[in-house]
């Protein structure tokens, strides 16, 4: 059997799984979203970050796009 992974809107989801199931396909395990030991980690960051952490989008995504030409 193959596997693969599939990337949907958030939206698309529920009616992707649901018209998959109804074609005899199966899933190895539920997706519940993001796991409790991330969504762990996330929140303690977000409670020790400082207001110089955060940064405007743009300026981050100009970041990371120059971090990936060179």
């Amino acid at each position: 059997m193959k596997q693969i992974t599939v990337e949907l809107p958030e939206g698309d989801v529920p009616a992707f799984v649901a018209w998959l199931t109804t074609r005899g396909y199966g899933f190895s395990k539920p997706f519940d979203g993001v796991p409790e030991g991330h969504q762990a980690i996330v929140e303690q960051r977000l409670q020790h970050a400082r207001p110089e952490d955060y940064q405007p989008w743009d300026a981050a995504f100009e970041r990371l796009k120059a971090r990936r030409a060179r």
